[in-house]
């Protein structure tokens, strides 16, 4: 139901719509039913005219074709004519112009279009059509003018390959596909600038009729350098219609004639005044066979000279694909190239392909080579003969060089060593040795220096050397020319030279006419040069010497040459004058007349104040015991007083008893004491007069004391004391047998020395032969006597005697002391004695005695002692002292060896033992006294332990006394010593002075 109703509802809408419809189609067709029956003349001539095409599409240059249709819709013929009108109605043409139509027909007008060449763009054209009846229609239509192709442009090889460098042909065909003749350009066009002409074509312009066709060629060679896809573009464009064709190509270049330059990095290094190479590599990285040719240019804006000392050992160079060839710059900097950073550029050019290529080289040009030598001086004063001069040679370059050495114009000065090999900045030292003629020059020495190789390489070092003779070279001066002395038993006089020459050396020093009062105490120094040497004269002047001036000539013999030197030195001896030199030598001449009472009495003063000493200690000591006493006995009273009866009596027999013991110790003591006094003075008599003794038998034989000291001055009396004392009652060794004399005999030795300006007297005492008792004169000799001279003197008797005349030299200890010896009982020990004597003069040989105590065994043979201790020999000291002559007479006694005699090793003294025993003896006979009123009773430990104390202190008693024995032994040793100084006060103490005043 709902369907219908929306159906019915639609139909009553639409009726009222559907007939409005109907009435205006209606009231249409009515009017125009009338319009064309009312008026019949004018619809006669009526016409329609349409164009189909409302807009013409035309190419410039090219006619376009249009039609136009006339429909003639009046009822009468008519005649049509058809006209353009406008600014263009130059371009139409209508066919036909004129044109009739019946009632109802129509006509087709072609209307053909020439637009002009190169105008495009859209244009109106009008089209009038006028009728015979006077009614004009106009048609206007839109001309649209374009360039339209009229050409075709055929490639036949769009892409071809070839090395670089090569030039390839690309054809192309070109066709006017217009329908005109048209001219035509081509042109071809690189993708990039870098490729800009590096192609043409052939030919440019091109004339073709419609539908003509032309061969058109490109041609392309890119750069040597331009490898890969290379791209191009061909054009052609048509003058008229201004159409242009483009057609792209591809040159694909190759690396044919391509190569390689492989120079040196960084600053290569070229040495001024050096030839150098730098070698430059090429390769070949083409696909051909190519040869190069290299030269060297400045690089652009450089105005160095660098090409005046470089060169290429060769220009050309061939070399198959792939393979490798070497340049080589040849570089010889001169000294004013300069030094520092030279540029360079290298360059070389392919044959084929002509590729041209460079490389810059820089050249860091220095001095690579030098030699620099130094001498340590410029000027040096020499001695004739071999020298040697030390100079430093150094290698300045920067390269391992061998330099050579050589010496200008003297053939006696060379060099050590002729070649060094050094590396850079390397300095090694030389040595310039010479010969010098000995003939005083002056001489200018050049020693050069060359590098091996490079001779221009050089330096050298000048030195002057002035030569100077022998006797200039070892030539001495004296420090001291004059001294002055005055007497004195022994002076010495300190010499001093210095070298004043150039060269140390060895002189033998002797004296030449010199009084017989100078000795010289060396025979030979060594001086360096520019140094001083001393050595000692000793004067011995007495009062013969008289006051004066005396010169020396000390000669002086160079062992380094021939040379000789005397040097003068003159010693003035004088003697003071005054009243105060008058008193110091009365003083010194009654000191030595009296000197031994002086000191007898100096050694009884000590002795006394000695003596004082201990009799004042010991009477304090008195006193002090009287104190102690007194306070024990009084403590012992306050005791006593304490105790019972019976107890008081036991103590006081007690103390009694210890009282006794006591008293008995002390006279004991003051036993010892007056022993050790007694033996003390018996031996202070003794020493007063041995002393006494000695004194007067200096006086009596004051020619066995020359030049001796105090010790021994005491051998000569004890050894005289041995001879005439001791000797004769002493039996003979059994080595010695009485020698009965012969007559005639001499009181002395068979020869005899007698010193120079002394006088020897020799009795001459001879038998009486043919009992003949008369005396025999003493021969003389007149000739004259000299050191070294012998002569015979002798008288009419058989008897003779030698007697040489000589200055002896006495013998000389060594500074070795053996003056202390300890030897073991049983054991033995041997002292070499020519270790401690030396005889000066040479060839001598020297006999040794000897004289020792009772307790030692001595053996001799020749300069070596045995000394030894039998078993029976009791521990202590003993003496001995040897004796040195010479063949000359000369004797040295030596000092008093002590030897100390200890008992054999690993055994105790006997009188050790006995001290022992004696002690406990002592400690047994000693009981404590114990008190009875004690209940205890002392243990046997106790006991032992006091009577050790009691042998202690008595040991330590005795150990007391023997100190004070030694004691008074040191004094006695003291007033020795002072006597010995007093003594020797006179000689030593002038000496003294002597070298005080030096």
């Amino acid at each position: 139901m709902s369907v219908s109703a929306r159906t019915g509802t639609k139909s009553s809408q639409a009726g009222p719509l559907r007939i409005l419809c109907l009435a205006i189609i209606s009231f249409f067709l009515i009017s125009a039913a009338i319009s064309l029956t009312s008026g019949p003349a004018y619809a006669a001539s009526d016409f329609q005219a349409v164009a189909p095409q409302a807009s013409i599409q035309a190419c410039t240059c090219v006619s376009a074709k249009a039609q136009i249709s006339i429909y003639n819709t009046g009822n009468s013929a008519g005649i049509f004519q058809l006209y353009a009108t406008g600014d263009n109605a130059a371009w139409s043409t209508l066919v036909p112009g004129v044109v009739r139509l019946d009632p109802g027909k129509s006509a087709t007008i072609s209307h053909y279009i020439n637009p002009p060449c190169g105008q495009t763009g859209t244009y109106n054209l009008g089209i009038v059509i006028q009728s015979d009846s006077g009614v004009s229609k106009q048609i206007t239509q839109n001309v649209v003018l374009s360039n339209c192709q009229n050409l075709q442009v055929l490639i036949l090889n769009s892409s071809q390959g070839s090395c670089s460098c090569t030039e390839r042909k690309f054809n192309f065909i070109v066709k006017n596909s217009g329908q005109y003749v048209e001219a035509y350009d081509a042109r071809i066009m690189p993708s990039s600038d870098s490729l800009a002409g590096t192609a043409l074509v052939d030919p440019q312009e091109i004339v073709l009729n419609p539908g003509e066709a032309k061969l058109v060629s490109a041609i392309v060679k890119p750069g040597c350098f331009q490898y890969g896809e290379l791209g191009y573009t061909f054009e052609v464009l048509a003058r008229t219609s201004k159409y242009l064709a483009k057609a792209p190509i591809k040159y694909v270049s190759s690396e044919c004639f391509d190569y390689e330059l492989n120079g040196p990095t960084g600053q290569p290094l070229s040495c001024l005044r050096v030839e150098s190479s730098i070698p430059v590599g090429i390769r070949n990285i083409g696909e051909e066979y190519n040869s190069f040719t290299a030269w060297l240019a400045l690089p652009e804006g450089s105005e160095d000279g660098i090409l005046g000392w470089t060169h290429l050992e060769h220009y050309d160079l061939s070399l198959e694909p792939g393979a490798s060839g070497q340049f080589t710059v040849k570089i010889l900097p001169p000294a004013d190239a300069g030094q520092g950073l030279h540029e360079l550029s290298f360059q070389a050019q392919s044959d084929k392909g002509q590729v041209l290529k460079s490389q810059n080289l820089l050249l860091n040009v220095t001095e690579c080579m030098g030699a620099k030598i130094s001498l340590f001086a410029e000027k040096q004063t020499v001695c004739c003969g071999v020298n040697s001069f030390d100079f430093n040679l150094q290698n300045t370059g920067t390269l391992d060089s061998a330099i050579i050495l050589s010496v200008d114009s003297y053939a006696w000065a060379e060099p050590r060593k002729m070649k060094y090999f050094l590396e850079p900045g390397q300095a090694e030292a030389g040595q310039l040795v010479i010969d010098v003629p000995c003939f005083e020059n002056s001489y200018d020495l050049t020693l050069n220096a060359k590098t091996e190789g490079h001779e221009s390489i050089a330096d050298s070092g000048t030195i002057r050397l002035d030569v100077k003779t022998p006797g200039q070279c070892f030539e001495l001066q004296p420090e001291l020319e004059k001294v002055k002395i005055e007497y004195s038993n022994y002076s010495i006089i300190n010499f001093t030279v210095a070298n004043i020459g150039l060269k140390p050396s060895r002189y033998r020093v002797s004296l030449v006419d010199v009084p017989y009062w100078v000795r010289l105490n060396t025979t030979t120094i060594s001086v360096n040069d520019s140094d001083i040497a001393t050595f000692v004269l000793e004067a011995s002047i007495n009062e013969s010497v008289h006051p004066d001036k005396y010169r020396l000539d000390i000669r002086f013999d160079s062992t380094s040459s021939n040379a000789t030197y005397v040097l003068p030195f003159y010693i003035t001896v004088k003697r003071k004058y005054t009243i105060f030199h008058d008193a110091i030598v009365w003083a010194g001449q009654f000191v030595r007349q009296y000197s031994d009472y002086f000191v007898i009495i100096a050694a009884l003063i000590v002795i006394l104040w000695v003596l004082n000493k201990a009799y004042s200690s010991y009477r304090q000591k008195k006193l002090a015991k009287i104190i102690l006493e007194s306070q024990a006995q009084h403590m012992q009273q306050l005791r006593l007083s304490q105790m019972t009866a019976l107890q008081r009596r036991r103590e006081r027999k007690r103390l009694k008893l210890e009282a006794k013991q006591e008293r008995l110790a002390g006279t004991e003591s003051r036993k010892r004491m007056l022993q050790y006094i007694q033996v003390a003075g018996i031996m202070l008599v003794i020493a007063v007069s041995l002393l006494l003794f000695f004194t007067k038998y200096k006086e009596t034989q004051p020619e066995k004391f020359q030049n001796q000291t105090f010790v021994q001055d005491i051998f000569v009396v004890v050894s005289d004391l041995k001879d005439y004392a001791i000797k004769p009652f002493m039996p003979l060794a059994a080595n010695e047998t009485e020698t009965p004399s012969s007559e005639p005999s001499l009181e002395g030795k068979d020869r005899p020395v007698l010193a120079i300006n002394r006088t020897l007297e020799i009795n001459i005492s001879k038998g009486t032969p043919q009992n003949d008792t008369s005396p025999s004169p003493k021969g003389t000799s007149e000739k004259n006597i000299s050191e070294g001279f012998v002569d015979s003197v002798s008288s009419n008797a058989p008897a003779a005697a030698n007697i040489t005349i000589a200055e002896p030299e006495p013998i000389v200890e060594k500074d070795e002391s053996f003056t202390y010896q300890v030897i073991y009982i049983g054991e033995q020990k041997e002292i070499d004695l020519s270790q401690y004597f030396v005889d000066p003069d040479s060839g001598d040989r020297l006999q040794f005695t000897f004289s020792s105590s009772s307790g030692l065994d001595v053996r001799m043979q020749d300069s070596i002692v045995a000394i030894s201790a039998s078993a029976t020999a009791r521990p202590g000291y003993e003496t001995i002292f040897f004796t040195a002559t010479d063949s000359e007479g000369l004797s040295v006694t030596s000092p008093e060896i002590t030897v100390v005699v200890r008992p054999a090793r690993g055994s105790v003294p006997a009188e050790r033992r006995a001290d022992a025993t004696n002690s406990q003896d002592m400690d047994a006979s000693i009981r404590p006294i114990q008190n009875e009123s004690s209940d205890e009773k002392a243990s046997p430990d106790f006991v032992s332990t006091l009577s050790g104390q009691e042998g202690y202190l008595k040991q330590r008693f005795a150990q007391e006394s023997k100190r004070q024995f030694s004691l008074l032994l040191v004094a006695l040793a003291i007033i020795a010593l002072i006597i010995a100084i007093l003594h020797t006060s006179s000689g030593e103490g002038k000496k003294a002075r002597a070298s005080g005043k030096k």
